[in-house]
């Protein structure tokens, strides 16, 4: 009989929840209760992990080695936690390293044992609530709107509904005070009454609608790739979109709120997601199940980096037997045209200059907020200058000060407008393919600013429009947050059109320097491998020659000493057996 022990506590497994009890019984016959004292190891970075391991009690700190060897905290390990999920479906090798802080009881599910049990009860297997990151494969229909090609969605929540329950009181409270108005204007101000008691009904019942329509506007979506916040507010007609890149992801911690007894009681908490330093780059709040969304993100960083070195291999192995002569090298692919240049216009606000970078300027609305002022002064000159020269036949000296007057206001107003425009032009956000550049330049080059930024010191890009008009005209500002910044330190490109494909521009472009980052360092790693191969080559060949310098050309002649040895190394003499 199983263990009651084990069976009470993986009852509260979410992969294990709609198992009956006779089912959770006879796969609690996989478990077995660990104890670790403060100091020891779980498991360790770089081991294969052996299955699930759930905290009954105790703490531990997850921790992962750096570039320059040192190790970082990225995470605890609370009771009530549970690690590595998938290592029960797959063979998978630990990206972090699990340290017990505090004296834990940890109930330990071993894969093998695990799956020789469900193998043979189909029952089981089909009661199994899998993990929400799909072992294999996953769903390639396109879920949001800036989701990449190939890009696979893992996750996708809103706020806790207590978010939107938690604001009920205020339509109550709406429709109680126009209740009681309704009633105290009784029966002196029936009409009056009539329409307070509607309005009881309509105010409420709008507000719900509200309320409703802002917790669903609200939204996290993980993928494979990255870890995307959407959130859109009525009252403020904004959106604001923040995205981290799933490789950048060093540290993923749950805060309860003290002071909010409803997130102990209905389960939600905050998600605080930090990529270096003591940085919060992502925050997310009233997330449900938050040691779930902790757990998945924690499982896609494992994967993602498990793939990179997966991939690293299959390409060392392919160079490796191309050194060998297994392999046929292959065919070098012929560079795709860059596309035509497309120059800017007028008021074109994205271009793409001579070296393939994209050119983005401000809106075309701050165009015409800067020239509408030296319009309005070339306009009055124009009147001037008419009205002037329609006098001129009357009173010639009059008209002759006005024309005057006219054209000094007009090249007032022409030198203004052509002032304005010239700094609407040269203010500049420019991508290339491995640094953002941001232009300020001011006419007759007063407090000329350019700032250049590396693709790869990117760690969040935020995209926020905010108001009526800047949504109607699509305009809005992009933050930039680089490695270890908060929000208000932020680079940003100031009122651009369309800041949500900017933002995914940036990303994209972020994404293929990782990746070339990613692929060079492989190179790197591999021309070190073929090196030493060559290396290796060149020491056999040396040695072969060492040993027989002249091979003679024919078959040799026999030893005067007696037949040949084969046993013996060659140039060793045998031992002579005295008689």
């Amino acid at each position: 009989m199983a263990d009651r022990f084990v069976v009470s506590h993986l009852r509260r497994l979410p992969l294990l929840a709609r198992l009956s009890p006779e089912q959770l019984e006879y796969v609690a016959n996989a478990a077995q209760v660990l104890r670790f004292e403060a100091g020891e190891l779980v498991f360790k970075e770089g081991q294969p992990n052996a299955g699930l391991f759930f905290f009954v009690s105790g703490r531990g700190v997850l921790s992962q080695a750096g570039a320059n060897g040192q190790s970082f905290e990225i995470g605890t390990v609370s009771p009530g936690h549970y690690v590595n999920e998938s290592a029960l479906f797959v063979e998978t090798t630990a990206s972090v390293t699990l340290r017990v802080v505090e004296t834990a009881i940890v109930v330990f599910i071993e894969r093998q044992r695990f799956t020789a049990l469900v193998a043979d009860r189909p029952d089981i297997q089909n009661s199994l609530q899998l993990p929400k990151t799909p072992l294999s494969g996953g769903s390639l229909r396109r879920a949001f709107k800036s989701q990449r090609e190939g890009e696979k969605v893992l996750a996708s929540f809103r706020a806790h509904w207590w978010a939107f329950a938690g604001y009920l009181w205020l339509p109550l409270a709406a429709a109680a005070l126009l209740f009681v108005l309704a009633s105290l204007a009784g029966e002196s101000l029936p009409g009056l009454s009539v329409v307070l008691a509607g309005l009881g009904f309509v105010v409420p019942g709008l507000l719900v609608i509200y309320l409703y329509v802002e917790w669903r506007n609200d939204e996290v979506v993980i993928t494979d790739q990255r870890v995307i916040r959407i959130r859109r507010t009525i009252r403020t007609v904004s959106t604001n979109i923040s995205e981290i890149p799933i490789a950048s992801v060093r540290e993923v911690n749950i805060a309860i709120p003290p002071t909010d007894p409803f997130a102990r009681l209905f389960g939600y908490g905050q998600i605080i997601i930090k990529t270096s330093g003591d940085t919060r780059n992502l925050v997310l709040e009233t997330v449900p199940d938050p040691r779930a969304v902790q757990n998945i993100i924690f499982t896609n960083r494992s994967r993602h980096q498990q793939a990179v070195a997966h991939q690293n291999r299959e390409s060392m192995r392919k160079e490796v037997d191309e050194f060998l002569g297994r392999a046929q090298p292959p065919q070098q692919d012929v560079p795709a045209s860059s596309g035509s240049i497309r120059r800017g216009g007028f008021l074109r606000m994205r271009s793409i200059n001579e070296k393939g970078q994209i050119v983005y300027r401000k809106h075309y609305l701050v165009w015409f907020a800067h020239v509408l002022l030296p319009s309005v002064i070339i306009l009055a000159g124009l009147v001037l200058f008419i009205v002037s020269a329609s006098r001129l036949s009357g009173d010639s000296t009059l008209g002759a000060a006005g024309i005057g007057m006219a054209a000094f206001v007009i090249i007032l107003g022409i030198v203004t407008f052509y002032t304005a425009d010239w700094d609407w032009r040269n203010d500049m956000y420019i991508i290339g393919d491995e640094t953002i550049s941001l232009i300020h330049k001011r006419p007759l080059w007063l407090q000329n600013r350019e700032d250049q930024i590396l693709l790869a010191q990117i760690d969040n890009v935020i995209s926020d429009t905010s108001g009526l008009v800047n949504s109607l005209f699509k305009m809005g500002d992009v933050k930039l947050l680089l490695t270890g910044t908060e929000v208000q330190n932020a680079k940003v490109f100031k009122n651009v059109y369309y800041p949500q494909r900017i933002q995914r521009e940036i990303s994209e472009r972020r994404r293929q320097v990782e990746q070339r980052r990613q692929e060079a360092e492989a190179k790197r790693q591999r021309q070190a491998i073929l090196d030493y191969l060559s290396v290796y080559h060149d020491s056999l060949k040396d040695a072969a020659q060492d040993v027989n310098p002249n091979p003679p050309a024919g078959r040799p002649p026999p030893s005067a000493s007696g037949p040949a040895d084969s046993t013996r190394p060659p140039g060793i003499p045998r031992v002579r057996r005295d008689d």
